[in-house]
């Protein structure tokens, strides 16, 4: 899993956590992530199904510091995960 952050926000204090990647076996639970959204599957050569999953942060466990500039970059999150694309593989967006 990677997680991504907003470099502004943590340099003044916030938590900055915009949101992270992940990738988990197709029959593993990853209901403990919260707020999660599925962005595809990949069908792996070996026979294994793994599910792309963006997690995002739980807006009830922090501040935000600069919340302008913090839901700026958020709102784009989005435009990001729309352009992931996945090579070497047979890729299936949700």
């Amino acid at each position: 899993m990677v997680t991504f952050y907003s470099l502004r926000e943590r340099n003044i204090g916030g938590r900055g956590v915009l949101f992270a990647l992940g990738w988990f076996e197709s029959e593993y639970n990853y209901g403990w992530a919260g707020d999660s959204e599925l962005l595809g599957t990949v069908h792996a050569p070996w026979d294994k199904e793994y599910n792309l999953v963006a997690i995002y942060p739980n807006f009830d466990q922090f501040d935000i510091v600069d919340e302008e500039s913090y839901r700026a970059l958020f709102d784009e999150v989005a435009n990001i995960l729309a352009s992931v694309q996945i090579e070497g593989a047979e890729y299936s967006p949700a």
